[in-house]
């Protein structure tokens, strides 16, 4: 992956605008903290995949806020607009929770804060709860 750019929660023009200024500047990897508003964190992944292109990454950081039933819901609409892969959507402790989103989505979950001891990481690999370290 290349350098990064992260977007935190702002107005929607703004994200936009700040991801626009980015890209000029060579930028290809966006990460962007959802979590707040559904529909929000949907919209922003849509407009700035019509802003960007398709030659540029984008992903999510749901910071483990999303429930399972949510998280599944929300990213299967994120991935319509080529969210290439989602950090975190639940809390440190519900693996069995990441299992049920790996299996019904089809982009990979990225495990980070939830998986800190080898056995974590080995488990949920193994699971297939995560795709990305």
């Amino acid at each position: 992956m290349s350098l990064r750019w992260v977007l935190v929660m702002h107005p929607v023009p703004e994200m936009i605008k700040e991801a626009e200024e980015m890209r000029v500047l060579g930028l290809k990897t966006f990460k962007v903290k959802v979590e707040i508003d559904l529909r929000k964190d949907i919209e922003v992944i849509k407009l700035l995949r019509e802003s960007l292109g398709p030659e540029v990454l984008i992903y999510g950081d749901a910071n483990i806020a999303y429930s399972t039933f949510i998280a599944i819901r929300t990213i299967k609409q994120m991935e319509e607009y080529g969210l290439e892969f989602v950090e975190e959507p639940t809390p440190r402790g519900d693996w069995r929770g990441r299992l049920k989103i790996a299996q019904a989505i089809s982009i990979p979950i990225m495990g980070d804060e939830c998986v800190t001891r080898p056995q974590e990481v080995a488990r949920e690999i193994k699971l297939r709860a995560i795709g990305i370290i």
